[in-house]
This record gives structure tokens, C-alpha cells and sequence, in this order.
């Protein structure tokens, strides 16, 4: 379902169907993040399809977030071992000038 798919049955006057609400449940679990703001700015979305809207919006905010933690923690423990890599290597040796 796009975009346009999209707007044409939430749009549509009447109470949400199953099929509907399949086909809704897909283009939330696939539709990209800003075409979920998108459509959370729509006046008269049913509720039940606003709601699952918000909800695969917030599992996408929370999916990034987890992302973006899990990146950081790698950097870190990267730095670390780096640091950790930089102390345990002795100092190169000196030669002594005749």
C-alpha cells in the first residue's frame, strides 16, 4: 500500500473493516517514519487506525534510539580496548648515540 492507498481508506466515512485494518497494519510496519508523521497529521483518521499508526511510530522511534545506543556502546568499548591496547605496548627502545 502507498501513500495515496493509504489516505483513500483511512479517509473513507465509514468504520474501519478487517481487510482495512490489514492493509493499514502493513503500511504501518512498512511505511518509512515521515510517512508515519505524515499521516498521524491527517484530520479524521478513524481512532483505531490513529492509534495503530502511533504505535508503529513509536516501535520505529524506539527501534533508532536502541540503534543509535547500540552504536555508542561499540565506540566506546572500541575506545576502550584501544586504550587499553595503547598501554600495554612498551614504549619503543632508545638507541644510545656513540
Amino acid at each position: 500500500m502507498d501513500f495515496s492507498e493509504f489516505v483513500a481508506v483511512v479517509a473513507a466515512p465509514k468504520e474501519p473493516e478487517l481487510k482495512d485494518f490489514e492493509r493499514i497494519t502493513v503500511f504501518a510496519n512498512t511505511a518509512e517514519k515521515e510517512w508515519l508523521w505524515t499521516a498521524m497529521g491527517h484530520a479524521g483518521i478513524h481512532p483505531v487506525y490513529r492509534a495503530l499508526l502511533a504505535q508503529a511510530l513509536q516501535r520505529r522511534i524506539v527501534e533508532e534510539h536502541e540503534l543509535e545506543q547500540a552504536r555508542r556502546r561499540k565506540l566506546e568499548e572500541e575506545a576502550r580496548l584501544e586504550a587499553i591496547k595503547d598501554q600495554d605496548t612498551p614504549p619503543p627502545a632508545r638507541r644510545r648515540a656513540r
